[in-house]
């Protein structure tokens, strides 16, 4: 989200060219790392996260090396003109992978790609004059005549052209010790083997807490709770199919986006056997698509359409999609 303030007629100055990142997560390192990249010399970028390091975020500062990520390293890089740079990075820097064409099919750790992000912002941290980060909590956002104000946590003030809040999301605080934020690295302490849990939700989320529970020798019951007892489907290799930006509705209804949509998954069913292909093909218009719909639209993709697109968007890396199929055909995790 980026809030601008307003600029007065014919003011260049530096302000102009100072742009405020609040969150230091991967959105935010990589808006960091274009902006100095692409935006000229004059580009000053602050970036405020209170997490020591930046890059890492929720998703990506787990320790777990089972947590994969749900795309493969050849569509994982963070520069769309230098599409095999995260390949390139895992080939000098793990083990993974000796050859691009293996790094290409590779789905890498998570904790991998966020020091994969943190050194992308390393080559820019000698320049102070361009880019500095602020290990500190922000506040509060005002408008000013030039620009922004952000207020840190210290009561420290820090101005700006415009600020971009790339805060992602809150893990929920929970007053009941027997409920446990997924995202903690502490969730699953003081479990024993045989103890039953259950985990509400069955994305991508639940399948990480299967995954660490598993690789902690855990041997009770699992019970993966939602409304629809959705799972998420399984990356397969796919023939690459191309939209023509022309296709794209745009402003349309849900009831006929939802029509182009299974439309487009037939074609690519017919064209190459599988429905994934139109799936990645849409990838590059989904921002697009959903800054053409109206707030109604919104809310009834959100309400109605939102666990279906999921489950076909983010998949599960076949090797752990199998480990979980393993793990509920061996009667350990049931689905409601």
């Amino acid at each position: 989200m980026l809030w601008s303030g307003k600029r007065r007629t014919g003011d260049m100055t530096a302000m102009s060219r100072k742009i405020i990142i609040i969150g230091g997560g991967a959105s935010g390192v990589l808006l960091a790392c274009h902006l100095l990249r692409d935006g000229g010399r004059d580009v000053a970028i602050t970036v405020i996260e209170k997490r020591a390091k930046l890059g890492l975020g929720t998703a990506y500062s787990t320790k777990d090396p089972g947590h994969l990520l749900n795309v493969r390293a050849s569509n994982m890089s963070a520069f769309a003109d230098n599409p095999m740079h995260f390949q390139r990075w895992l080939i000098a820097n793990t083990v993974l992978a000796r050859e691009d064409s293996a790094a290409a099919t590779t789905f890498a750790p998570r904790r991998l790609y966020g020091q994969y992000i943190n050194s992308l912002i390393q080559a820019f941290d000698r320049d102070s004059t361009r880019l500095q980060v602020i290990n500190k909590h922000a506040v509060a956002v005002r408008q000013s005549v030039e620009g922004v104000v952000v207020e840190l946590d210290d009561g420290q003030l820090i101005e700006g052209r415009c600020a971009v809040l790339a805060t992602g999301f809150d893990e929920p605080k929970q007053s009941n010790p027997a409920v446990r934020s997924p995202w903690s690295d502490h969730a699953l302490n003081g479990l024993s083997p045989t103890d039953p849990v259950a985990i509400l939700g069955t994305g991508l989320t639940m399948v990480d807490t299967v995954v660490t529970l598993r690789s902690r020798g855990h041997r009770g019951r699992i019970y993966a709770i939602s409304r629809r007892g959705l799972l998420p489907h399984t990356h397969r290799p796919a023939r690459p199919m191309t939209i023509a930006p022309s296709e794209i509705p745009k402003a349309a209804r849900m009831t006929l986006l939802v029509r182009w949509l299974r439309g487009v998954a037939e074609r690519s069913v017919l064209e190459s056997g599988d429905w994934r292909s139109a799936v990645d093909a849409i990838r590059p218009y989904t921002s697009p698509i959903w800054q053409s719909l109206s707030l109604d639209a919104k809310r009834r993709f959100l309400r109605h359409a939102r666990p279906w697109w999921d489950i076909h968007r983010h998949r599960m890396a076949p090797s752990i999609a199998a480990e979980i199929n393993a793990t509920k055909f061996a009667n350990c995790v049931e689905y409601h």
